[in-house]
């Protein structure tokens, strides 16, 4: 458990605003819509890695965050989101070691989870028509496939800007951290 400071917040707008345009940019694949998770990957990293109050207060600004950028009734993105720092700090933090590949298996488990809980609010609201079965079993199987490599991107990528922040940057010392 990381204690938050001034160099964890700087890392941390950097990490929402670099995942709000790629989460924006990146077009939907084409058999079954599916899109990477950027935010919950952010939110699954944070509630992972610091103390309670400040991973709910990431938790509920990437569910205001995810709310705007999306089309779900107002409210849902933030209780979807709170759901799943729910499950990561219940369920993960017993369960998993503190590495980045624990990030990794929980996003794999809850991507399915989150596509099938978007649909069924979306069903409930009358803002998509009734879908194929083929069609909900590709969007879930892309997500969980692409939860993975977002889940990896995000755990890495806020480790390093966390120690940068409070270290600066040696090429030399990161490069041999990490390749060996």
């Amino acid at each position: 458990m990381k204690r938050f400071t001034p160099y964890n917040l700087l890392a941390l707008i950097i990490l929402v605003t670099v995942a709000i345009v790629l989460q924006e940019c990146i077009h939907p694949i084409y058999f079954g819509q599916a899109k990477p998770q950027f935010l919950t990957a952010i939110v699954i990293y944070y509630a992972w890695t610091f103390p309670k109050k400040v991973s709910l207060s990431v938790t509920f600004a990437c569910g205001l965050i995810y709310y705007g950028l999306g089309s779900l009734p107002w409210g849902v993105s933030i209780l979807l989101m709170m759901g799943v720092w729910l499950f990561c700090v219940r369920f993960g933090k017993d369960q998993l070691p503190d590495t980045w590949v624990a990030c990794i298996v929980l996003g794999i488990v809850v991507a399915p989870i989150l596509t099938w809980l978007e649909y069924a609010t979306l069903r409930m609201a009358k803002t998509v028509p009734e879908l194929r079965w083929w069609f909900l079993l590709s969007r879930t199987t892309w997500s969980i496939l692409l939860a993975g490599p977002v889940c990896a991107a995000v755990a890495l990528s806020a480790r390093m800007m966390n120690r940068w922040a409070k270290e600066g940057y040696d090429a030399t010392r990161e490069t041999s951290r990490y390749l060996g």
